[in-house]
C-alpha cells in the first residue's frame, strides 16, 4: 500500500529530498505548518527499511505517539509492525537528558537515517549540544530536517547551520494558491486601547506649532467620541470568538501576566466559556517552560477555552487541528511576520475555516497576501499548470468593523509622524546654520551602520570645537537633542527612521552648509530624471485614455445613427 503523496506538492518535494540526499547525504526542507511533512518522512522511512535503524527526533512525546498512530493507519498491520520495529523515537529533551547523564552511552541512538522534525528546535540552548553530539557521531547517516520556520527567535537559521542550503521550500502563499491550505475567515475589528489614545495625546502635546496642535487635537477629540460609541472589547470577543483552542499574539512590550490578569478581571472570555486555561510562551522563558505550555495546549479533547498567549515566539511551529482561531493583539509593520502569524492556523485541507480576529489593524497585510496569491495563481494558469484555480480567490472572506475611527486614528498617527519629522529637520538645520555663523565647522563624516541585519553607509554631521559647552549654552540648545543630521540619498532621518522627503528649500540649505557630496548630487539628479520620466509616462497614458474614450464615443454615435 504505502504512503500516497499529494500531487500538488509532495511528489516534487520528495524528489528534491532524494536528489539532495544523493548529492550531499542530507536534505533540509521548509514547509508551512499543517501541510503533512510527516508523510514525506514516512516515505523516506519506507524507502530505507533495509537499514538497521532509523531515528525520529521530535519535540514532544505526544507527536511521537501521533506518528506511530499514523503509521498504523497508513500501512497494513504486518507492514506497520515492521516499520515500527525499525524506527526509534526520541524527543529533543529526552536526547538531552541522556547526553547530560550518560554522554558516552548514546550508542542506542546511532542510526543510518536520522529525521529531525521541527528542525528549528534542534538549535535550542538546552538541548542543542546533544543534537550536535548525535550528528557528529553519525556523519554517514542520511539526514532529513523539516520545519515551517528555520529562523529561530535567537537569530539562528537552522537550515543554514545544518544543511547550508534548502532542498525544497513551499511558501504559505504558494500553498494557498494551490488549494493545499484552508484560508481563515478574517475579521478586522480593531479595538482602540486606552494606551493608544494616551500615546497620541502625549505626541500632540509635544508639538510646538499651536495651529498644527489645535488641528490634530480636534481630530483626536472626534475620534475619541467614535471610540466611546464603538463596541467594547468584551462585545467584540463575544460576537466573533467561539469555544476551543486559540493562539493570542501579543506585543513585544506587553507584560503577559498583567494582560492575562486584566482579561480575567474584566471577563473578556466569560461569555464564551467560564472554564478557561491561560498558557504562555515567550522568548524570555526557558525551552522547557515553553515546551510544557505547548504540551498542555496540544492535549487532545477537553471542554475548556484554551488560550495560548505568545510573545516573540512567532517561529514556534504548532500543528494542532483543534485550533479554532487566533487573536491578533500585536500590530506589525512586517509582511513576513504577519504571514508567520497567519501560517500558525492554516492546515492542509481543513474542512472548517479557522478564525482570525484582528484587533490591531493588520488587515492591510491580509489584503497584500491575497494579491500575492492572486499573482501566483495567474502566473500558474498562464504556464498551463492545472494545480492553480482562480476559484481559490473566492475563499478570501473578510469582515470589517469600526473602519471609520480606525482610519481616523491612522490619519492622526501619520500626520504626527510627518510633522515630527519635518520639525526635526527644521530644528537641525537651524542649529547647524547657527553654528556656521559662529565660525564653527560642521564636518561631514562617513559611517557604516547595521540595520535589520544589513550593513550600509550613512553620513553624519559632526561638530568639533574646544568650547562646545559654551556654544551649546550660547545658542540655547538642549543638551539632550542630538546636534547632527544623518543623510542618505538626500533624506534626513528622525528617531532612527526616514522622517520625510526634504523640500527644495531644505536641500538648498544643506548644500550651503557644504554637506552634500558629488555622489549625493548625482543621486538627486537621477531621482529628478526618474520623476520627470514618470510624469511623461503618466501624461502619455492620460492622452491615450482620452483618445480611446473619444473614439469609443464616436463609434457609439455612428452605431446609433
Amino acid at each position: 500500500m504505502g504512503v500516497q503523496l499529494d500531487a500538488r506538492y509532495q511528489i516534487e518535494a520528495y524528489e528534491a529530498i532524494k536528489n539532495s540526499i544523493n548529492k550531499t547525504g542530507k536534505a533540509g526542507i521548509v514547509l508551512p505548518t499543517g501541510t503533512g511533512k510527516t508523510y514525506l518522512a514516512l516515505k523516506l522511512i519506507e524507502d530505507n527499511l533495509d537499514k538497521k535503524q532509523i531515528l525520529y527526533v521530535s519535540h514532544s512525546p505526544t507527536l511521537n505517539v501521533q506518528i506511530r498512530k499514523t503509521i498504523r493507519e497508513v500501512y497494513p498491520k504486518e507492514e506497520a509492525e515492521v516499520i515500527l520495529s525499525k524506527v526509534k523515537f526520541v524527543t529533543y529533551s529526552g536526547l538531552d537528558r541522556r547526553f547530560k547523564s550518560h554522554k558516552t552511552d548514546m550508542q542506542e541512538y546511532n542510526s543510518e537515517v536520522i529525521i529531525l522534525d521541527e528542525l528549528h528546535r534542534s538549535g535550542a540552548k538546552d538541548w542543542g549540544k546533544a543534537v550536535d553530539y548525535l550528528l557528529e557521531n553519525n556523519k554517514s547517516a542520511q539526514l532529513l530536517g523539516m520545519t515551517a520556520t528555520p529562523l529561530r527567535s535567537d537569530g539562528q537559521n537552522m537550515i543554514e547551520r545544518r544543511f547550508e542550503e534548502t532542498a525544497y521550500e513551499l511558501k504559505i502563499s504558494e500553498a494557498v494558491a494551490r488549494g493545499i491550505l484552508t484560508l481563515p475567515i478574517y475579521i478586522s475589528s480593531r479595538y482602540i486601547f486606552e494606551e493608544d489614545i494616551q500615546s497620541l495625546q502625549e505626541k500632540i502635546n509635544s508639538i510646538d506649532d499651536e495651529k498644527e496642535k489645535e488641528k490634530l487635537q480636534q481630530k483626536l477629540d472626534k475620534a475619541k467620541k467614535s471610540v466611546e460609541n464603538a463596541k467594547g472589547l468584551k462585545e467584540i470577543i463575544k460576537k466573533h470568538m467561539k469555544n476551543g483552542k486559540w493562539l493570542i499574539f501579543c506585543n513585544p512590550g506587553d507584560d503577559i501576566e498583567k494582560l492575562q490578569e486584566q482579561a480575567k478581571e474584566e471577563g473578556w472570555f466569560d461569555e464564551i466559556n467560564e472554564s478557561q486555561t491561560f498558557l504562555t510562551v515567550e522568548s524570555s522563558r526557558t525551552d522547557e517552560e515553553n515546551e510544557m505550555a505547548l504540551r498542555i495546549f496540544e492535549r487532545k479533547g477537553g471542554k475548556d477555552l484554551r488560550l495560548l498567549f505568545s510573545k516573540n515566539m512567532l517561529n514556534e511551529g504548532i500543528h494542532d487541528e483543534e485550533i479554532v482561531g487566533e487573536l491578533m493583539l500585536r500590530p506589525t509593520k512586517s509582511y513576513i511576520l504577519f504571514t508567520q502569524q497567519l501560517g500558525r492556523i492554516l492546515l492542509k485541507d481543513r474542512p472548517e475555516s479557522p478564525i482570525v480576529l484582528d484587533l490591531v489593524g493588520n488587515i492591510r497585510y491580509f489584503k497584500e497576501f491575497r494579491l500575492e496569491v492572486q499573482r501566483i495563481i495567474q502566473e500558474g494558469i498562464k504556464r498551463g499548470d492545472k494545480r492553480y484555480n482562480e476559484k481559490i480567490l473566492e475563499q478570501f472572506r473578510i469582515l470589517e468593523e469600526q473602519e471609520e475611527f480606525i482610519k481616523a486614528f491612522e490619519e492622526i498617527e501619520a500626520s504626527i509622524e510627518q510633522y515630527m519629522g519635518k520639525s526635526a529637520i527644521e530644528r537641525t538645520l537651524n542649529i547647524l546654520e547657527s553654528l556656521q555663523r559662529e565660525g564653527i565647522d560642521v564636518t561631514r563624516i562617513q559611517q557604516t551602520v547595521k540595520e535589520n541585519g544589513k550593513r550600509r553607509k550613512v553620513y553624519l554631521c559632526e561638530i568639533q570645537h574646544e568650547n562646545i559647552e559654551g556654544i551649546i549654552e550660547k545658542l540655547g540648545l538642549d543638551r539632550k537633542y542630538p546636534i547632527g543630521i544623518r543623510l542618505q540619498n538626500i533624506k534626513l532621518a528622525y528617531n532612527g527612521k526616514s522622517a520625510c522627503k526634504i523640500t527644495d528649500e531644505d536641500r538648498r540649505r544643506i548644500e550651503a552648509l557644504g554637506l552634500v557630496s558629488e555622489l549625493d548630487k548625482k543621486v538627486v539628479e537621477q531621482n529628478r530624471l526618474k520623476e520627470k520620466a514618470k510624469k511623461t509616462k503618466d501624461l502619455k497614458r492620460k492622452v491615450e485614455e482620452q483618445f480611446k474614450k473619444q473614439n469609443d464615443n464616436k463609434k457609439l454615435g455612428e452605431k446609433d445613427e
